[in-house]
């Protein structure tokens, strides 16, 4: 079989991720697919040809801001059906019309199909307005497709039900290796209480629930010697509201904001770090906290429900917004070493529904059903 994909939307984070899990986990189980990518921009162009999953890959200029890069592979992807011969094409998050084979669009992005009642404020303005339309486009019009969690593709069902039937879920994974060194390794956590965020500045990530959380650690344990280091792009907003909120409540010296980390980088701060704290009130599927259970961190999260679904007995799941709640799990996972370890034990058991093998095969299965086989 033979696959195009369309990676020229995507950058080099979360989505990059999840297609080079994908490629590794094809390669894996020795699946019947030729491969063929092409992408939009140089990094993430590099990053795939430094995996050596055996694939086609071609670096091509899609036009500047969002909506030439949207109208260019609107009208100009489909040459790349004809010239790579592809039997089924696999899209990001939106459809894309004209194409000549069978399409299997890939959700990522819970912003295009956002209810009153998640309790955000939708993207606005005529950009998000098209995409969205071309999401809901695809749950109307794409052969299959494929959510990165159970979670989002109901929310998606809420838009158009009747894409059901059409729609399957492929969780975001880690690798095998990863996986199997986790089930093996000794805990690097020496008991100190270092506290691990791994997200951006946006909005939706709650981080003056952050902020406030280890304000509230300070007021009810002042004498443990709290600590927290942030990972994380500054999103579209940036850092400083958040950190003049920490110099408010004076915690700021508390903190460190460590920027953009590279993997080895997050692993070594999961693995010596008490908990992973996850404020986020809006997530499509939390990959982090499935990181966070493999290095022996015990991720402290949103009770929503893609976290629910994602994390379930392997972590602790708390009110949204309540620094007070998420204070009071932390203390509790500091004084009771044995809690903690049990809670880390029951992570790991369910780690082996997010092998990238596991996942792959599911996907594969997709493809071959879209292309009648």
């Amino acid at each position: 079989m033979k696959l195009l994909i369309n990676a020229i939307p995507t950058k080099p984070g979360g989505g990059l991720t999840v297609l080079v899990g994908l490629l590794k986990g094809w390669r894996q189980i020795n699946c019947d697919l030729e491969i063929a990518i092409v992408a939009g921009d140089p990094e993430t162009y590099e990053l795939i040809h430094a995996t050596d999953a055996g694939c086609q890959l071609e670096l091509v200029r899609a036009g500047e801001g969002a909506w030439a890069n949207f109208l260019w592979q609107n009208n100009h992807f489909r040459r790349f059906v004809h010239r790579f011969d592809a039997d089924v094409v696999v899209t990001n998050n939106h459809y894309l019309l004209g194409l000549p084979r069978p399409q299997v669009v890939h959700h990522h992005n819970l912003w295009r199909f956002i209810t009153d009642d998640l309790e955000v404020e939708p993207s606005r303005g005529l950009t998000n307005r098209v995409r969205d339309w071309s999401s809901r486009k695809a749950l109307r019009s794409a052969t299959a497709n494929v959510f990165v969690s159970d979670f989002l593709r109901h929310q998606a069902e809420r838009f158009v039900p009747a894409s059901s039937p059409r729609n399957y879920v492929v969780r975001n994974g880690l690798d095998d290796a990863v996986i199997d060194e986790a089930k093996q390794m000794s805990t690097a956590f020496d008991g100190r209480p270092d506290l691990m965020a791994i997200q951006s500045a946006n909005p939706h990530k709650d981080n003056t629930t952050m902020i406030r959380t280890i304000a509230e650690l300070v007021r009810r344990a002042p004498d443990v010697p709290w600590h927290l280091n942030v990972a994380g792009s500054p999103g579209r907003t940036g850092w400083s509201d958040v950190q003049q909120l920490a110099d408010k409540l004076k915690v700021a010296d508390l903190i460190t904001w460590c920027g953009f980390c590279g993997r080895e980088q997050l692993d070594a701060m999961l693995r010596r770090s008490l908990c992973l704290l996850c404020t986020s009130v809006l997530e499509a599927g939390p990959l982090p906290v499935i990181e966070a259970i493999a290095q022996h961190s015990v991720p402290v999260a949103s009770r929503i429900e893609a976290n629910v679904e994602f994390v379930a007995d392997g972590g602790v799941l708390v009110p949204p917004r309540s620094a007070e709640d998420f204070a009071a799990a932390i203390i509790r996972l500091h004084r009771e070493p044995t809690y903690r370890e049990e809670l880390i034990q029951r992570g790991l058991a369910r780690l082996d529904m997010f092998r990238w093998s596991n996942c792959a095969a599911t996907f594969y299965d997709v493809l071959k059903r879209a292309c009648g086989r």
